[in-house]
């Protein structure tokens, strides 16, 4: 064990780990991405806490990557995508992982979570087949970043990050420029104090419309959601109205049926069922079997017997058709009250459409605004105007 390693701090031990690992595929690809100082910063409490010289387990490795459970590092080690990069290191039924296995679980972490690369893409990268070619020209780096997603945060990084650089270059411009006027001209501090106002001036201007730029790349991205929820509610508007016409069809095929199920009950009520009793030797005789069937007792009136009889069956017969229509009835209240819920959502969705319609035409005029606001900055600043103001002759 290397005990000066110990003794290392953040930034040196970054360096030591990016000049360890410089051939690492994976860190070339970040480097190519310009998104070193980006994953720098992903990866400042990893360098704060890691050990060089340690072994780590599964649990330990968790917290010290920021995982919230160790489930994944075992996720990654045994996918075959990965197994001929990270070789991972037992000792017995327990993996110990050391700086390097880490690193490289950091870096395939980084392009999962900021670049939205998938685990087909790394494999891809690192070597798995053909497909992925350094970006070292132009042309080659223009075609593979039209294909790839960018995440919103990590977009906004590389901006913060040009802006950053663009402002350092302007500074070392401005400080280069001063030294040149103080050689040719031996500049008064009046003078001087001028040129140094107005230069600055100029570093402001190049910042807002670089700040410009950003608001204008993010007003475009709200259009881009707010079109997207329009076509959905648009969508959603039409099914529930096709529904609602199919409600109303049907509700006019059972009110067609109820009808009709009222009317056969009114028409049964009047129906009568009469019995032909056979007749012996001149008197009517009814057998004991039909007097158990019909339900006739003993001396009761023939004439009040067959009404009795009538009056049995139709009652079966109308509560039948009344059971029948109380069905018919409940399923058009159901689908009464469904009708005015889905009414009601489609009231809802189309304001919420008609507010969205408004934020669409506010963002809209928002873009126009600023593609106008940057059209203005850019051609009304010029280095000539810079030079005018600095009373400095302008090159023929």
């Amino acid at each position: 064990m290397d005990e000066s390693r110990k003794k290392l701090n953040v930034t040196e031990k970054q360096a030591y780990v990016l000049d360890t690992y410089k051939d690492d595929p994976l860190l070339l690809y970040i480097i190519d991405r310009q998104a070193q100082d980006i994953f720098l910063k992903y990866a400042q409490d990893f360098f704060e806490n890691v050990e060089l010289d340690k072994y780590y387990t599964n649990n330990t490795a968790t917290q010290l990557l920021g995982f919230k459970y160790s489930q994944k590092i075992l996720n990654m080690l045994n996918d075959s995508k990965y197994s001929n990069y990270l070789k991972p290191f037992k000792k017995g039924n327990q993996y110990r992982h050391n700086i390097e296995i880490l690193f490289k679980l950091l870096l395939i972490t980084f392009l999962s979570e900021s670049l939205l690369l998938n685990a087909p893409d790394i494999s891809t990268i690192l070597g798995e087949d053909d497909t992925y070619t350094s970006l070292n020209d132009d042309s080659e780096r223009q075609n593979n970043s039209s294909r790839q997603n960018i995440n919103p945060s990590f977009l906004k990084g590389l901006i913060e990050q040009e802006l950053k650089e663009s402002k350092m270059q302007m500074q070392d411009g401005f400080k280069n420029f001063v030294e040149e006027l103080e050689r040719r001209t031996q500049v008064k501090d009046q003078s001087y104090l001028k040129m140094q106002s107005t230069l600055l001036d100029h570093i402001t201007y190049n910042d807002e419309i670089n700040r410009k730029e950003l608001e204008l790349v993010q007003e475009k991205s709200k259009v881009n959601q707010i079109r997207t929820e329009l076509n959905y509610l648009e969508s959603f508007i039409r099914t529930e109205e096709r529904q609602l016409a199919e409600n109303k069809r049907t509700i006019a095929v059972l009110v067609d049926r109820e009808q009709e199920t009222a009317q056969q009950a009114s028409l049964n009520k009047k129906e009568e069922m009469t019995v032909n009793i056979p007749v012996v030797s001149g008197k009517k005789y009814i057998p004991r079997f039909l007097k158990n069937f019909l339900f006739i007792e003993e001396g009761e009136d023939l004439q009040e017997q067959t009404v009795k009889i009538t009056k049995e069956i139709d009652k079966v017969e109308v509560e039948q058709i009344k059971d029948r229509q109380a069905n018919l009835l409940k399923h058009i209240e159901d689908l009464t009250l469904e009708q005015g819920n889905i009414t009601a959502s489609i009231e809802n969705s189309k304001t919420h459409k008609t507010k969205l319609s408004d934020e669409l035409q506010q963002a809209l005029d928002t873009v126009k605004q600023l593609e106008e606001q940057l059209q203005g900055l850019k051609s009304n600043k010029s280095i000539e105007t810079l030079k005018n103001q600095l009373n400095m002759p302008s090159k023929e």
